[in-house]
């Protein structure tokens, strides 16, 4: 159905359209790339489910319900590719319904966010390793902004004062009462 459209066969975006028991009725060149195949021909015969984690298979089978309502959704899943890489994706699902008014599949679009969710991980890790580092060092250690509030508190910091906590909210909300200290 979608292979006359001009544009999709073309488009950078993969395109994947199933049927209701997900096999696969179309896929762009730019899906086949994603998922590692030679091209759609790869995919006759075989279940969308096995390009996708347990976890997206559950979260897809959720997404899938709203199809049958008519509803169009985004969401993240992690594909497995031909070649057993994981990627990060960013779907775009929608119904498509026949003549006769019934749905007949589910086309999605997808967006590779690996790169993102990477950054985002190696991020997080960092962050965890320098509130670690900061919370470890005996000294007081904090940080203001430029409105002189504090945006940052050591443990070390937060027991001289007689705090549980640097980032709780009791501890935020006991420094602005105690200390007339206000965060960002």
């Amino acid at each position: 159905r979608f292979r006359n459209v001009t544009g999709v066969q073309t488009c950078a975006l993969p395109i994947w359209q199933s049927t209701l028991d997900g096999f696969t009725l179309y896929a762009n060149p730019a899906m086949c790339a994603m998922l590692e195949v030679d091209g759609p021909q790869a995919l006759v015969g075989k279940p969308h489910t096995i390009f996708f984690t347990p976890e997206s298979l559950e979260i897809g089978r959720r997404e899938h319900i709203k199809r049958e309502k008519g509803l169009a959704s985004t969401y993240e899943e992690v594909l497995i590719t031909a070649t057993g890489r994981h990627r990060h994706v960013l779907v775009t699902g929608a119904p498509i319904f026949g003549p006769d008014g019934k749905l007949h599949s589910r086309i999605g679009a997808f967006t590779d966010i690996t790169d993102r969710k990477l950054a985002e991980a190696e991020l997080a890790r960092e962050h965890n390793l320098l509130r670690t580092l900061i919370d470890s060092l005996p000294h007081f250690i904090y940080a203001k902004d430029a409105g002189g509030r504090y945006v940052l508190h050591n443990e070390a910091s937060a027991r001289s004062r007689g705090l549980k906590s640097p980032r709780s909210e009791e501890h935020t909300s006991e420094l602005q009462s105690r200390f007339g200290i206000s965060y960002a």
